[in-house]
């Protein structure tokens, strides 16, 4: 199916039921708690105060020698001092004194009001006025103790992860994945399962803020109302709009009709953590910002270039899972996974073959595999590989040339777009094509090189030629590059609005700034990395005075409605239709709209606009991966994310520079253990 939003009135298959639930769910609205808890900090840790370079070299000779290898958990823990040994006495043990004043970080967890709202202490006083329908054919009506479960999905990254929720009377509680949907499969990851508690968070945005004062909606509408008629009167002269990726058919139809409306408005798109490189390697690659989808299971070897594809990237639970499924012995013969990384990864834990190289390296060892495949590479003369480098590259391309069509070739986001240009070029080289990988067209809204398109913004806001700019869950004053000061540019610009979960760096400096609901609590649709569409649907009515930016956008338009008939007047004919009526009931209950996952593109891959080969840098090379736990800092406020371990490190609360051991002692001065 193409892009284009058509309206649904499908005719029901033979045998299906003439309605299902249809009972409106009770969604409770629950206060947020009075309770505040102040957090506490660490006691100064007095080892680490007093130990000294000595203690470390002292400890480290003491160790020189031991057949049995030594670990330790810190620097604190190597030295080994009294005051070390005290602390970590006191950290754990019965009856002992809590290692943090004046409430222990245990402590403060289990007082945290979210938490508290979570367990269900307040109060529940309302019900909703609109309908969702439950996942699974339930007894009618509420049974108190007994769960119901919901389809819905979560927006990430733009894209959507199905999900099942399980809802106690009328309050979201768990998270799973839907079966049905082809990005999950019926997992999900850690940000779905914790985003339960951001949900019950009381430090979420609750109120509309005026220039640092409380106002409300009504407030800003009225306030709203000359800009807007500025707007009309020149077409949206100095009108911008920043928002992350968007995949929303909704949105796509709204911000076509603001488009019309304005035709001088200009919208940008950032997210810190946003896929530039993988839109810019399609562009230059096929001409057009087509996304791989892959096929794990028919894949016999998959080569990662840098490309951590088991945590993240788009449609990475179902990748992880199809790839999981070629490892299990007692089926037969095993996939063969190669790696190329610079830095340690979930990915490269799993890899039969691994080879550590500089990141800036990659793009040589990419143009060596593609030449001895046979593609002809432009400008890689004189490329010259080490013994270690060569020895793998050999391997590497007799594997592939032994498994024509059945082969996988993957490039990481932090990779620059030639990578990407060449992972395309050898999947087409080696038969992938239709087989284990095909292209369809990007679930994104106009897909663009997002760091291109806030530089424009910030240029245009140092110009003064941005009067009115709107910024939809971005977070750019904390998210942009410090080089582009965007939060002193911000004060050139007369009129700033900011929606968002949090009255953030970003919402503390805007003109208005407005609460954004959560995707448990209101109306929106989003699509999977393959084009498949899930309806939006709430578990609950909004616990603070919240809103979306589809009912935004429609008061811009002048046609102010709910979330609701905004979604559902998207998708189909006017209400009463009794055949619509059981194409959206089949919906929501199933938790993806039918037919609308994305037919193949037929596409050739080109490598006349391969960029100039990067040398490989001398010196340090640092390279900024996302958290595992609170990812670009936008969970930092989740403590259920704050105390996940990292997956390899096993840090918790805390951020490492992750270095090789030569480079630690040659930093330190101290000898290699």
């Amino acid at each position: 199916m193409s892009r284009d939003t058509q309206k649904y009135t499908p005719t029901p298959p033979p045998g299906s039921p003439a309605g299902r639930r249809a009972d409106p769910h009770p969604q409770g609205m629950i206060q947020p708690n009075d309770i505040a808890v102040t957090p506490a900090r660490p006691v100064e840790d007095a080892a680490a105060k007093q130990m000294r370079l000595a203690d470390f070299r002292a400890r480290v000779e003491q160790l020189r020698g031991k057949r049995r290898q030594a670990y330790w958990r810190g620097l604190e823990e190597l030295a080994a001092t009294p005051e070390f040994a005290e602390t970590l006495h006191r950290e754990f043990p019965r009856g002992a004194a809590e290692w943090m004043d004046p409430i222990s970080r245990r402590n403060f967890l289990q007082l945290m009001g979210a938490s508290l709202a979570l367990a269900g202490v307040t109060a529940c006083t309302r019900q909703a006025d609109e309908l969702i329908l439950p996942y699974t054919n339930l007894p009618e009506g509420i049974v108190p103790g007994l769960p119901d479960y919901y389809a819905t999905a979560m927006p990430f990254g733009g894209l959507g992860l199905g999900l099942i929720v399980e809802s106690h009377m009328g309050r979201p509680t768990k998270i799973e994945g839907n079966p049905d949907h082809p990005a999950s499969l019926g997992a999900t990851d850690v940000f779905a399962q914790a985003s339960i508690l951001t949900f019950y968070d009381p430090d979420r945005s609750q109120v509309v803020v005026n220039e640092g004062s409380n106002s409300s909606w009504d407030t800003f509408v009225s306030a709203l109302e000359p800009i807007l008629e500025t707007l009309n009167g020149n077409g949206g002269q100095g009108f911008h709009l920043l928002t992350e990726a968007v995949s929303s058919p909704t949105f796509e139809s709204q911000i076509t009709q603001l488009q019309e409306q304005f035709p001088n408005m200009v919208w940008h798109q950032y997210e810190p953590l946003g896929r530039s490189n993988a839109y810019n390697g399609a562009v230059q690659a096929f001409g057009q910002p087509v996304v791989p989808v892959y096929n794990f299971t028919a894949a016999e070897v998959v080569l990662s270039l840098d490309d951590n594809f088991l945590f993240s990237g788009p449609g990475w639970i179902a990748n992880a899972r199809a790839f999981a499924s070629r490892r299990r012995i007692w089926e037969g013969e095993l996939n063969r996974l190669y790696v190329v990384e610079g830095s340690p990864t979930t990915t490269g834990t799993m890899a039969d073959h691994h080879l550590w190289v500089r990141p800036s390296a990659i793009e040589g060892i990419a143009r060596a595999i593609a030449e001895r495949l046979g593609l002809s590479v432009p400008q890689s003369d004189g490329l010259t590989l080490t013994e270690q480098q060569e020895a793998f590259v050999t391997t590497l391309v007799e594997d592939l040339q032994a498994n024509l069509g059945a082969s996988i070739v993957l490039a990481g986001e932090d990779q620059p777009p030639a990578v990407h240009v060449l992972a395309h070029a050898i999947n087409e080289q080696l038969g992938n094509l239709g087989t284990t990988v095909t292209y369809v067209e990007s679930p994104l809204i106009s897909p663009t090189d997002q760091m291109a398109s806030l530089r424009t913004l910030t240029d245009a806001m140092e110009a003064g030629t941005v009067n009115t700019l709107l910024m939809v869950g971005a977070n750019p004053v904390f998210t942009a590059p410090v080089d582009l000061d965007f939060g002193g540019k911000l004060a050139n610009v007369q009129n700033v609005i900011h929606m968002g979960l949090y009255n953030d760096e970003t919402g503390q400096l805007a003109t208005w700034h407005l609460p954004e609901a959560h995707f448990l609590e209101t109306w929106s649709d989003v699509r999977a990395f393959n084009g498949v569409v899930s309806i939006i649907q709430p578990l609950i009515a909004p616990l603070f005075n919240a809103r979306n930016v589809h009912e935004l956008f429609a008061v811009l338009l002048g046609q102010p409605r709910s979330a609701f008939n905004i979604v559902r007047d998207q998708w189909g004919v006017p209400s009463g239709d009794e055949e619509f009526s059981l194409f959206w009931q089949a919906t929501l209950n199933d938790g993806v709209v039918a037919d609308t996952a994305f037919e193949p593109v037929d596409v050739t891959a080109s490598l006349d606009n391969l960029p100039d080969p990067q040398p490989v840098l001398s010196g340090f090379e640092v390279t900024f991966r996302p958290s595992p736990s609170v990812w670009d800092g936008r969970f930092a406020n989740n403590g259920w994310l704050q105390e996940l371990p990292d997956p390899l490190t096993k840090l918790t609360w805390d951020n490492a520079a992750l270095v090789g051991p030569r480079t630690a002692a040659a930093l330190s001065g101290l000898p290699m253990p």
